[in-house]
């Protein structure tokens, strides 16, 4: 199969200029998932997504810097910095 913008996604799969992909996909979209670097690469941003949405209070994207910067503090506070 040929790879190419499209990247692992077959030219049937969608209409390039009209298509949308959710953040799982556009992972995918832009590293693959052929190698066990993509493989990894694919979790740790799932894994950082996760940990972005509990500060994303209303889902809109975005997170208060304040909010984060308290619970990391507050972290600090309960294990120490090492």
């Amino acid at each position: 199969m040929e790879e190419g913008i499209a990247g692992p996604f077959r030219k049937a799969d969608f209409d390039i200029n009209a298509a949308e992909l959710d953040f799982s996909s556009f992972v995918v979209f832009l590293a693959g998932t052929s190698t066990k670097a993509q493989r990894s690469l694919k979790k740790q941003i799932r894994d950082l997504r996760e940990a972005f949405e509990l500060f994303d209070d209303d889902r809109g994207g975005r997170c208060l810097v304040h909010a984060l910067s308290c619970s990391i503090s507050g972290i600090v506070s309960i294990y120490g910095d090492n």
